[in-house]
């Protein structure tokens, strides 16, 4: 029986692992071909391996989402391998480094640029080459992974630059979905609870269950 996206094809960001890995599994389990994007190139082939075995469809392309030109030529390489694009879900997400973690006494002006590109701009630069190929197709949906923490801040959490980011995909949610309000298409938050080694999240007993959550 034909899985309820079949002959969709969809790019998951920082898809190797965690809930992006979940997710792609999910995506090609529904019948989905899926370009993994990820800068940790080993361990996105080896997700794509896993979707292959199973007999599914799933490439992988280096991409590094705070890099514009990463990610329109992620958008390009899955219009190229696909011919088509029917789902961004935006997963990518990177631990606190160079300065980026801690309270505003502490986070660097690059921690905070860096953290912003990663887990913010990078989500309005999917948008923005995505909704394109996603009106070509007929329609689509774009899907951003953020957190419970951008409804609400942990206990003694001090990440500056990561509950900014959080806190402000909520708030830019509604006006993403004004953009997309027409032509089929669709956009949406979703805000997973947080996990004990995350980020690089752990490869959990069960991704997929994660994925459901998520999608």
């Amino acid at each position: 029986m034909a899985g309820r996206l079949e002959g969709k094809a969809a790019i998951v960001t920082g898809g190797a692992r965690g809930i992006g890995g979940g997710t792609v599994l999910r995506l090609a389990e529904e019948g989905c071909k899926v370009l993994i994007a990820d800068v940790d190139e080993a361990m996105a082939n080896e997700r794509a391996g896993i979707v292959r075995q199973n007999g599914g469809t799933a490439e992988v392309l280096r991409a590094d989402v705070s890099k514009e030109e990463d990610i329109r030529a992620m958008v390009d390489e899955a219009v190229r391998r696909f011919g088509r694009l029917d789902v961004v879900v935006n997963n990518a997400y990177a631990p606190a480094s160079g300065g980026g973690g801690g309270t505003a006494e502490k986070v660097s002006s690059e921690g905070w640029d860096a953290a912003m590109a990663i887990l913010l701009k990078s989500m309005y630069l999917s948008t923005k080459y995505a909704v394109p190929e996603l009106r070509k197709g007929g329609g689509g949906a774009i899907v951003n992974i953020s957190s419970v923490h951008g409804l609400l801040q942990a206990p003694g959490g001090d990440d500056w630059s990561l509950f900014a980011c959080l806190n402000s995909l909520r708030d830019v949610e509604p006006t993403v979905n004004l953009v997309l309000d027409d032509g089929g298409l669709d956009g949406t938050a979703t805000h997973p609870w947080t996990f004990a080694e995350h980020p690089p999240v752990a490869d959990v007993a069960d991704d997929q269950e994660d994925a459901h959550a998520a999608l």
